[in-house]
């Protein structure tokens, strides 16, 4: 690690380096990130990218496939809009998705969905049946053929079919926010079988009325579907919000999901998402503590309990949390588009027990980027995107992928402080075995800095070579002695660990006399 030999010049530089004896515990973020922590691994950008693309307005992902929208692209006609799939694992483009009829102002990607090796993308403003009554379609992810093209069996001009969607298995399910059904765009949603492209049921929460936007979200996981109604009037609360949870087999009704605490504008329903018994509501209007800092709710599919409210620690006024969600076993993705100046974020939760895991942002993230305005969480994957980053061009748009760590690995030093002239020894445990590891330093503190070599994003500003790489062993420990120089004060410095898209805790020491 830091050796005691060497000219008094490089003695001099490596004692510059040394801070207070605090393991890291970073603003607004859980105890549990020290066992997990999600690392940005790739960027996505289009192939053929280019001015208000809005790539990364819609993503999806499993298995090995990533599905981004760009749901103002060109492919077919000014905004006719296009879908892309990608390599989770290099992140490779490997298809761009069109409608095979698309046209001018169709938003082709405003949603899309995939299970499996089947995608479904929204294309809402397709006259499919009648001027803008949408449409969508199912993909075979593998060859990119277009398999089916979904319509409503009633649709009629101006429903927005295709704003939503999401798919299951053999299932997918379509919103149409702009149905008029039960009055001017109460909305409805649809579901289809995804193997044959034939209807099975339209959904119909009973109580709409005008300007519901029913199905302006849904989601959609075994037997479970569940269609968000942002501007619901919840006990005459203007636009507080509903969400609906039904039998996908029946298409019945099963509970009416609504928030405790529902008020104004809170829009409670504007994002949905659902896995196993989970289900998770988003609310970007929620005045939590701050005007529309934004929440989202989680309740017990079988039963329609309420289980958790989920805020983010380091909220602001108009961070919108909850704009895009995403569960996945016990995790929960929540987007904040407008978090940081439009940077935006994405908080990860633990959907046991609510506490917030860690704030996840884009290592190049810039103003007005709308990093969070989706989001798509699969297993140890994350994706999000950013549909106003400048990538290729203005407003290109911008996919991310983080990767969870799992049990994070850890880093010990001892003694601390550390003494000068005295031998110290530092300690990696519970990385992953066998595997080079080095260890990194900063005399500039905290930051965010990501190293390609390494697919990984350390918390060090402007980070130095400490020592490594070392293999650890096969319990996943690996171990640096050495002898401290002298030095004449207190000097400070902050320790991290590294492996490929892998990292430690930080601790911050000090080196005294």
């Amino acid at each position: 690690m830091i050796h005691q030999k060497g000219n008094a010049m490089t003695r001099r530089r490596i004692a510059d380096m040394w801070l207070l004896a605090v393991t890291l515990v970073i603003a607004g973020q859980s105890p549990l990130l020290a066992q997990e922590v999600w690392n940005q691994t790739r960027k996505l950008v289009a192939s053929d990218g280019w001015t208000n693309d809005t790539f990364g307005h819609s993503v999806a992902a499993d298995g090995r496939f990533v599905v981004v929208g760009a749901n103002q692209a060109d492919a077919n006609g000014s905004d006719s809009g296009c879908a892309y799939v990608f390599d989770v694992q290099t992140g490779a483009q490997l298809l761009r998705l069109f409608a095979s009829d698309g046209a001018n102002g169709d938003r082709f990607g405003e949603s899309v969905g995939i299970s499996g090796n089947r995608i479904i993308v929204g294309s809402p403003y397709a006259d499919a049946t009648h001027f803008n009554s949408g449409a969508a379609y199912i993909f075979d992810a593998d060859s990119g053929q277009q398999l089916h093209k979904l319509v409503a069996a009633d649709g009629e001009a101006q429903d927005g079919f295709g704003y939503s969607v999401a798919i299951s298995g053999s299932l997918a399910i379509v919103g149409a926010p702009w149905d008029d059904d039960n009055g001017e765009d109460s909305g409805s949603a649809y579901l289809f079988n995804v193997e044959t492209g034939g209807q099975l049921a339209k959904l119909d929460a009973g109580e709409l009325s005008d300007l519901d936007e029913f199905g302006r979200a849904v989601a959609i996981d075994g037997g479970y579907a569940l269609c968000g109604a942002w501007k619901y009037d919840d006990r005459q609360f203007t636009r507080a919000g509903a969400a609906y949870l039904f039998d996908t087999t029946t298409g019945s009704l099963l509970h009416k999901l609504v928030a405790f605490d529902s008020d104004w504008e809170d829009y409670f329903g504007c994002s949905v998402s659902i896995h196993g018994n989970t289900a998770v509501v988003g609310a970007v209007g929620a005045d939590e503590s701050y005007i529309d800092a934004g929440a989202a709710y989680v309740f017990h599919a079988p039963s329609g309990e309420f289980q958790h409210k989920l805020v983010a620690s380091d909220r602001q006024s108009s961070d919108q949390l909850g704009h895009s969600i995403s569960v996945a076993g016990e995790r929960i993705a929540v987007g904040a588009p407008n978090d940081n100046d439009g940077r935006g974020s994405v908080y990860v939760f633990d959907a046991v027990t609510g506490a917030e895991i860690q704030r996840v942002f884009a290592v190049d993230s810039a103003v007005d980027d709308d990093f969070g305005f989706s989001t798509a969480m699969k297993d140890s994957r994350l994706v999000v995107g950013a549909r106003r980053a400048d990538t290729v061009r203005d407003n290109a748009g911008a996919g991310y992928l983080f990767s969870s760590t799992g049990s994070m690995a850890r880093l010990f030093i001892a003694p601390l402080p550390l003494v000068g002239r005295q031998s110290a020894t530092f300690t990696v445990e519970d990385a992953r075995p066998n595997e080079r590891t080095w260890l990194l330093y900063s005399l500039a503190g905290l930051g965010t800095t990501y190293i390609p070599a390494l697919n990984v994003v350390v918390d060090l500003a402007r980070p130095q070579l400490g020592a490594g790489p070392r293999l650890t062993n096969e319990n996943g420990r690996v171990e640096w002695t050495a002898r401290m120089p002298s030095v004449s004060r207190a000097i400070p410095i902050w320790f991290q660990g590294v492996q490929r898209e892998n990292t430690t805790n930080v601790v911050a020491t000090e080196l005294v006399p």
